[in-house]
């Protein structure tokens, strides 16, 4: 987002939370989601599906 890349070159991550903001998300809320995914080598839809639980998890 905005052509930072803050992950080290996952540009998986990155497109995980530039999903997640579009859907209305704060950055720093997508992030945080975004940076607790383990298996990044899944799809990119796949990801978002799996932020999107983790976030139904956070408080």
């Amino acid at each position: 987002v905005g052509g930072i890349d803050v992950f080290n070159g996952s540009d998986e991550i990155s497109q995980v939370i530039e999903a997640l903001v579009a859907l209305g998300y704060n950055y720093s809320i997508a992030a945080n989601a975004a940076m607790k995914l383990k298996d990044t080598k899944k799809p990119i839809d796949a990801l978002i599906k799996d932020a999107l639980r983790q976030l139904g998890t956070m408080k």
